[in-house]
């Protein structure tokens, strides 16, 4: 129990677990205390705004913790490193998710599911914590399809019509995660296994993977486009402009999916 405890208070993994832990509590009180929910998205996006300026003030932090070994070469890690730019992209989700909760205050006031929209938020934060402090593919992926799930249940909010344009969005990132996925799984299945999906060695030589190097980048690359919502995988936004509440489409497409998808091109090409 001290070991677990000692892990979750971790500096890198900290925000993560605050954001998480931040918005499963909003959504428990969803139904009862919208005005909780509202302290709460406040609360999160301020605590973790001032830890990512602590953060980035230490820059090269690094955690991992190998938690399943399958053979010598593929393993399943927690790797966080802290960057310059990861940092950026931190702060920057925080500063927009604080903004926009503030924005939200009235923006969504009376909606129906109100409290859930808070909660939802936080989680979006999470995940972008995790993409901006992930030392490996693997780790930025779950934050990656936790993003993704946080705005299909955003645009669920909205007006009638709105799931048609939810389910679109999400076929489309869906379609990006499932490349990015793939692209891990071909890196496990080279040489060096494992190692290959660190994202703390520097640039990546595509060349350096052989021939698969390249379509695993073009299998990175259209991740990337698809979550920055660029010509021609761009058609998820204005799919669901017309329905989901304003506050959705400022936060995520706007403010989120954006940043984390020229985050993920920079971090392998810098």
């Amino acid at each position: 129990m001290d070991t677990i405890v000692e892990i979750l208070v971790e500096p890198l993994i900290l925000p993560i677990v605050v954001a998480l832990a931040g918005g499963a509590l909003a959504y428990a009180f969803s139904r009862w205390s919208p005005m909780v929910c509202k302290f709460l998205a406040l609360a999160v996006g301020v605590w973790v705004l001032v830890r990512g300026i602590w953060i980035a003030t230490y820059p090269s932090m690094k955690l991992s913790l190998t938690w399943a070994e399958l053979t010598p070469e593929v393993f399943l890690a927690v790797d966080l490193y802290s960057t310059t730019l990861g940092m950026v992209v931190m702060i920057g989700s925080a500063a927009f998710s604080l903004l926009i909760a503030v924005y939200s205050f009235r923006a969504m006031v009376g909606h129906r599911w109100e409290g859930k929209f808070y909660a939802y938020l936080i989680w979006a934060l999470g995940g972008a914590c995790i993409v901006a402090l992930a030392g490996n593919l693997l780790v930025l992926l779950i934050g990656w399809e936790l993003v993704t799930l946080m705005l299909f249940l955003m645009v669920n909010l909205g007006r009638s019509g709105a799931r048609s344009g939810a389910a679109k969005a999400y076929g489309v990132l869906g379609f990006a995660d499932a490349c990015l996925l793939l692209a891990v799984v071909l890196l496990i299945s080279m040489e060096g296994g494992s190692a290959n999906l660190s994202l703390m060695r520097g640039p990546v030589s595509v060349g350096d993977l052989g021939a698969v190097g390249y379509l695993v980048y073009v299998l990175i690359m259209i991740a990337a486009l698809a979550k920055a919502g660029a010509v021609p995988l761009h058609t998820w936004i204005p799919a669901i402009a017309r329905k989901a509440p304003a506050p959705v489409l400022a936060y995520l497409p706007a403010a989120i999916d954006k940043p984390l998808g020229i985050y993920l091109l920079a971090t392998l090409a810098l």
